[in-house]
């Protein structure tokens, strides 16, 4: 299927397909709808930032502190990998004519790096919330407004 476009616009849509989702976009264009999942998890940094608080124990602490690290190092390699995807598409659009299917197919990857960061997430608010008690996450969510 040929999608019609005006000049301006496919001169457009390369730079837009690197800059809107490496710019955190997507929730400017789905008018910036609430996160369902910040009132369910618990971020990292409030835990640790808590941690006297909710009464975390050392056990805990670190474990949860393993998850992060390896969670991270994870993380940074498909950071690499995103890096590397848009540089390639960077390089495609930037001719004068752009091969449209080598553009789409460099898009395709920095799209299938961010949904496995997004995986890792939401992989480490699990893992977090499944090491609190159920007592310290009635505190966090207290010490978070009551969310």
């Amino acid at each position: 299927m040929k999608i019609e476009t005006s000049r301006p616009f496919r001169r457009l849509l390369p730079w837009l397909l690197v800059a809107l989702p490496l710019m955190g976009a997507a929730p400017l264009l789905a008018q910036e709808e609430a996160d369902p999942f910040a009132e369910i998890f618990f971020d990292p940094e409030l835990v640790m930032k808590n941690r006297d608080q909710i009464a975390l124990t050392d056990a805990q602490w670190n474990q949860i502190s393993n998850e992060l690290r390896e969670l991270q190092r994870s993380a940074v390699d498909y950071e690499w990998d995103m890096a590397d995807a848009a540089q390639d598409l960077m390089s495609i659009a930037r001719s004068d004519r752009v091969d449209e299917a080598a553009a789409i197919e460099a898009a395709r990857r920095i799209f299938a790096v961010e949904n496995e960061i997004k995986v890792i997430q939401m992989l480490m608010v699990i893992r977090i919330k499944n090491v609190l008690t159920p007592q310290q996450q009635a505190a966090l969510r207290n010490i978070r407004g009551g969310k």
